[in-house]
């Protein structure tokens, strides 16, 4: 296990040095777990990454100390409450859904040369995509992200929705029309018209 910039990230022991592991980001990280045989993460999306090893004074024990106030501190950026008690107080109440998502779900990313399938997520400070639904649900890093602040404008038109950026803009749209639709409502939102 590493620390990076935005979460963890655990090296596959099976797999050897240079071969990708997994990164769990702060935001998708519900809780810390601890338990007879180590502890848990207990993810947003209700996924529970377990390690496991010597509590008492081992690495796990290590771990169990520091990352509650490891987590507590990240959130505190993305104004998420911190555990599971923060939450039940009623911190972060003003951000929908778990972790401050306010949508998510399937939108085309169009590209040059075809129109490529990604799930998109959308949290109270950013955009992020991933490959599949399921490593959203996996809590696995996506494959882009944007911030809100990095958003220079967006416009809506009865096929798709534009984000621009400061050297690019991005083109997405639907099969749907309803999920396109939710989309337009929860980035507006956002961003206003």
């Amino acid at each position: 296990v590493d620390l990076v910039e935005d979460g963890l990230y655990l090296h596959h022991p099976l797999r050897g040095a240079g071969k990708r592991g997994k990164q769990i980001l702060w935001a998708s990280i519900a809780d810390v777990e601890p338990d007879d045989e180590g502890f848990g993460l207990v993810l947003t999306n209700g996924v529970v990454e377990r390690f496991r090893g010597p509590l008492q004074g081992g690495f796990l024990d290590d771990w169990l100390h520091k990352l509650p106030a490891m987590l507590r501190e990240a959130n505190s950026k993305t104004n998420q409450p911190a555990t599971k008690q923060e939450k039940a107080d009623g911190a972060g109440d003003d951000l929908q859904g778990p972790s401050g998502v306010l949508c998510e779900g399937p939108l085309i990313l169009h590209k040059r040369k075809k129109p490529d399938p990604r799930y998109f997520v959308l949290h109270a400070d950013y955009l992020s995509y991933f490959s599949e639904e399921g490593d959203y649900r996996h809590g696995i890093a996506p494959r882009g992200q944007v911030a809100h602040a990095d958003v220079k404008a967006i416009q809506f038109s009865a096929d798709g929705i534009v984000i621009g950026l400061e050297a690019q803009q991005v083109k997405l749209g639907s099969d749907s029309p309803q999920d396109l639709g939710r989309w337009r409502e929860a980035l507006r939102k956002v961003f206003g018209d």
